[in-house]
C-alpha cells in the first residue's frame, strides 16, 4: 500500500488549533531522497529546525544510510553520493531521533505532499506511528497569498529570492529548511486574517486554491498581526544549535 501525503495530511483537527500564531512552535522539515516515489525511492538526508515567532530554537540535520545507489542525476543535483551515506545512521534510528525532535511541534514543509509522503511511507515500512495531523504547506500558502505580478512561480528558490531569505536553497536539507523558515514568516506577514494555528491550517490545506488573483496586502497592516522572522536564522543554527 502506498501511504501518500494526501492520505495523512487531511487528518483530524490539530489539538492546538486555537493557539495564537506567535505562540506556535513549528518544526520546518526538508528531505533529500533518491527519487520522487516514496514507495521505491529512499530518504538520504533529513534537515529540520524548530521555530517560534520567527526565532529558531534548535536544529536537526543528518544523512541517512541507504543500501540503494543514488542516481547520478540526483548526485549532480544535491552533491550527495552513495559513499557519503556509508556510515550514516539507518533510517529507523533517524526516524526515532526525528520523532523526539519534532514532538509537540506543528510540521511545516514546502510542497508538503513530497516530504510527508516519504516520512509516512518510511514510518509505515518500519511499523512506526506517523501522526495523523495536518501539515502547513508553504507551497499552498504561496498559491493563496501571492500573485503572478509578484512571483513567476512558487518554487522555493523563487520565494526565497522574493522574501530575501538569509539562506538560499541548495537542494540540501538544512539550507532548504532555513530558506523555508524565512518564506513561512514572509507569507504570514501577508496574511493578517491568519491569527491562530487553526486559521493557518485551514488556509494551507484548502484544496480550493484560487491563487494568482489576490491583491497585495498593505505590509503595514500585515505587521500588526505577525512579526517577521529576524534576519539570518541560519547564523543561529550554524553557531552551535546542531
Amino acid at each position: 500500500m502506498r501511504w501518500t501525503a494526501r492520505r495523512v495530511r487531511g487528518g483530524r483537527a490539530h489539538p492546538a488549533s486555537r493557539l495564537a500564531i506567535a505562540d506556535v512552535v513549528f518544526c520546518v522539515v526538508d528531505l533529500e531522497t533518491t527519487g520522487a516515489d516514496p514507495v521505491v525511492d529512499h530518504i538520504t538526508e533529513i534537515g529540520a529546525v524548530t521555530v517560534r515567532a520567527g526565532v529558531v530554537l534548535a536544529g536537526f540535520s543528518t544523512l541517512v544510510q541507504c543500501a540503494h545507489p543514488i542516481p547520478a542525476a540526483v548526485t549532480q543535483l544535491t552533491g550527495l553520493s552513495s559513499a557519503m551515506l556509508t556510515h550514516a545512521p539507518p533510517v529507523r534510528d533517524v526516524l526515532r531521533s526525528f520523532a523526539h525532535f519534532r514532538s509537540g511541534c506543528v510540521l511545516v514543509a514546502h510542497n508538503a505532499d513530497f516530504d510527508s509522503g516519504f516520512l509516512a511511507q518510511a514510518h509505515h515500512a518500519h511499523r512506526m506511528p506517523w501522526p495523523d495531523r495536518p501539515i502547513v504547506d508553504t507551497l499552498r500558502l504561496a498559491r493563496h497569498l501571492l500573485t503572478r505580478d509578484e512571483v513567476a512561480d512558487r518554487r522555493l528558490g523563487t520565494l526565497a529570492d522574493h522574501f530575501q531569505a538569509a539562506t538560499a536553497p541548495s537542494h540540501r536539507a538544512l539550507d532548504d529548511v532555513l530558506a523555508t523558515v524565512d518564506v513561512l514568516y514572509g507569507l504570514l506577514a501577508r496574511a493578517p486574517q491568519v491569527r491562530t494555528l487553526g486559521d493557518l491550517l485551514a488556509l494551507s490545506t484548502d484544496p480550493a486554491v484560487s491563487g494568482w488573483s489576490r491583491p497585495p496586502i498593505d505590509p503595514a497592516t500585515a505587521l500588526l498581526h505577525h512579526s517577521p522572522a529576524p534576519p539570518g536564522p541560519a547564523a543561529a543554527v550554524r553557531q552551535g544549535m546542531l
